[in-house]
């Protein structure tokens, strides 16, 4: 599980929706996944301004319950009834797949290429591993040999596993994958705006009738249920990733990320994209993250913190998107390699 509830109700606390009019401005419903919790906070107008109904936000609320128990089906890695399952237990199982699993997939695969293997979605062999307690170099040595994308045959309607002992872990890419498909069906509703929140990633929609931002909370990296900062965005993706509440394993060496970049809050026009970069980022530390920055076809931008209490930038990011509320910590621009 890629976090714990107490984590998870933190995050939808620090999920700020300004209303000037209070809390009847809004509609919250929450739904429970199976590792983890959405909330909705929509606006309680309709597109042409008029008020909607409790009914309406029941439905709308069923409508997204549906939709988080399709990830679940999809996902969740110890759920027999999971596709993710199926693929992980059935040797030289080749699955055709519905176009949700096979889109999600696709992505994890494309963020594979794009970060150079510091975000994979072949590494439930070596999350395994670790789960069970630090496991002995020989090891991970061996886990290491089943992990990777290369062994992991994608096609639009069809998913391969290719080698005995290969294990998907697609943990890095669900809650941002979830995130984007419930805005997705809020944003073809009549709902005027509103936030998700599907544990650590969150997305926006629609157009603040105060044409205001929408501002999200950044949490500590040593509690989680404090806000180290705010995020201001009008559109898209935040997803932030711990190095210690994720359990972050390097693909490159399968030890724990150890990057000096302890935390990565990564905005995204795509769920699933800003998941994976935020574990990325966590893996690459502060300069393989900007080498990334510039050097990829992926739009995002990031707010890392690292071992020392620095929040670091990247450039794309101005003070009016970004307010720090804690002194512990200090701010600069991501190195620009001056």
């Amino acid at each position: 599980m890629k976090k714990t509830v107490c984590c998870v109700l933190a995050i939808i606390l620090m999920v700020c929706l300004s209303a000037c009019g209070g809390r009847s401005e809004y509609t919250d419903r929450v739904i429970k996944g199976a590792d983890f919790y959405v909330t909705l906070r929509m606006s309680s107008s309709s597109l042409s301004g008029d008020r909607l109904d409790g009914s309406y936000f029941d439905s709308v609320g069923e409508g997204c319950g549906r939709l988080v128990s399709k990830c679940d089906k999809l996902f969740v890695t110890d759920d027999e009834a999971s596709l993710v399952y199926a693929l992980n237990n059935k040797v030289d199982m080749i699955m055709e797949a519905d176009e949700s699993f096979c889109s999600a997939l696709g992505t994890a695969v494309n963020m594979a290429t794009a970060t150079g293997g510091a975000y994979s979605p072949v590494m439930g062999a070596l999350k395994e591993l670790w789960a069970d307690g630090e496991p002995s170099a020989d090891e991970v040595s061996a886990a290491l040999e089943h992990t990777g994308v290369s062994l992991l045959e994608v096609t639009p309607d069809k998913i391969h596993i290719t080698e005995k002992g290969c294990k998907l872990d697609l943990d890095g890419i669900k809650e941002g994958f979830a995130a984007q498909r419930l805005m997705e069906y809020l944003s073809a509703a009549d709902v005027r705006y509103g936030i998700v929140s599907a544990g650590d990633s969150v997305g926006v929609f629609g157009d603040k009738s105060d044409g205001s931002m929408f501002k999200i909370g950044v949490p500590s990296p040593d509690d989680g249920d404090v806000t180290a900062a705010y995020y201001s965005i009008s559109r898209g993706f935040i997803s932030v990733c711990n190095c210690e509440d994720d359990c972050v394993i390097d693909p490159a060496d399968g030890y724990p990320a150890d990057s000096g970049v302890v935390q990565a809050a990564v905005w995204s026009n795509n769920g699933a994209v800003s998941d994976a970069l935020s574990e990325a980022a966590v893996i690459l530390g502060e300069a393989g993250t900007f080498e990334l920055y510039l050097d990829t076809s992926v739009s995002f931008e990031a707010v890392l913190i690292n071992d020392a209490g620095e929040v670091i930038l990247t450039p794309g990011i101005t003070e009016d998107d970004f307010e720090l509320i804690d002194d512990a910590y200090t701010v600069r621009l991501i190195n620009k390699g001056e």
